[in-house]
């Protein structure tokens, strides 16, 4: 076969016009393409794939979930906070199926950048972003956040799911560890339960004494046990797209009807895909957490120490600040949880 040569390859120069792409040209153009046929990420995440299945699903025929893009102007930088474990996947999937808009991470992982996102998820001060934390959060400017807090006693315990899936290769959200495991992670002197309590006291303040103050007002503080929660979970919802909505009038617009609706669809996917099995006179035996789409053992025990030592640090931050009503109202609920929690023998 005869190879092309460089006169005959095609050319963007035409006998009418010569076309230079300059950066910003393509950064634009790059936009615009995402911005009609931004690229799935169904295949990568199990959430977004099974609440996408659910546009078809009976018990919520008028609330189609839509495709996330891209935002053709810049939003306000807003960070997603969390613990590993706190449900930062499913709260950054809810967020775009509320809006439309693509959410981001520190690690810039699908390439979209950091002005043109919803939210930028991240896990500083315990994981930071390969190309420098810092670097970023001065580079783009962030000042405001929306930190999402869960209770130590299960936050721990999904984040060693993931890292279990990890090691052994598994999809995201596929397999929990099993409770030999559990207990052989939970125990380890360099990175087990009483490590990772320092880790969660370590993010929470950081948090905390960035926004004090006057800041306040620029991080909304959400319990992922009342995002979940049948009652209050909507209303949480809509706090947070009221939060983004300022400082992006006209860029964040959300029908507030909908909220309801898209929050069943996305974090309660679980009951609503359950609910149709048991409608079409199956049931679906491997799930042992709603709010998850893991197989394998729920138990997670934990030792008498431990308890306490989860305890004094949940304490330790409700004095530090005390003055917080929102903060210490989520933390003492977190204790009364730990306090009631029998160690296992």
């Amino acid at each position: 076969m005869r190879r092309t040569t460089a006169e005959e390859r095609p050319t963007l120069e035409g006998p009418l016009t010569t076309m230079t792409i300059t950066p910003p040209l393509l950064r634009l153009l790059l936009l615009l393409l995402i911005a009609i046929h931004p690229p799935s990420t169904t295949a990568l995440d199990p959430i977004i794939a099974t609440t996408n299945n659910n546009n078809n699903n009976d018990n919520e025929p008028n609330c189609p979930l839509p495709r996330p893009h891209l935002s053709l102007h810049p939003l306000r930088p807003t960070w997603q906070a969390s613990y590993p474990g706190s449900g930062s996947r499913m709260t950054w999937s809810l967020l775009q199926s509320l809006t439309s808009l693509q959410t981001g991470d520190d690690f810039n992982t699908h390439h979209y950048g950091y002005a043109n996102v919803l939210t930028v998820k991240t896990h500083y001060p315990v994981k930071t972003a390969r190309e420098g934390w810092e670097g970023i959060d001065v580079d783009v400017g962030f000042e405001r956040a929306i930190v999402l807090l869960r209770n130590p006693m299960h936050a721990i315990p999904s984040y060693f799911n993931l890292l279990f899936e990890r090691r052994h290769r598994l999809p995201n959200h596929s397999r929990r560890g099993g409770v030999e495991e559990w207990v052989r992670y939970r125990d380890h002197l360099g990175h087990g339960v009483m490590e990772q309590l320092e880790l969660v006291e370590r993010f929470v303040r950081y948090w905390m004494e960035r926004f004090r103050g006057d800041a306040r007002g620029n991080m909304l503080l959400v319990s992922f046990e009342e995002l979940v929660d049948d009652v209050r979970g909507p209303e949480v919802a809509r706090r947070m797209v009221e939060f983004l909505a300022r400082g992006n009038e006209g860029l964040v617009d959300v029908d507030p009807g909908r909220v309801p609706c898209v929050w069943r669809a996305v974090v309660k996917y679980k009951d609503v895909n359950q609910e149709s099995l048991e409608m079409s006179g199956r049931r679906d035996a491997t799930v042992a957490n709603p709010h998850s789409l893991r197989e394998g053992p729920n138990e997670r025990p934990y030792r008498a120490d431990q308890l306490e030592g989860m305890s004094v640090m949940l304490h330790r931050l409700m004095e530090a600040y005390s003055y917080d009503e929102e903060f210490v109202g989520i933390l003492r609920g977190y204790v009364e949880v730990v306090s009631k929690t029998m160690p296992a023998e």
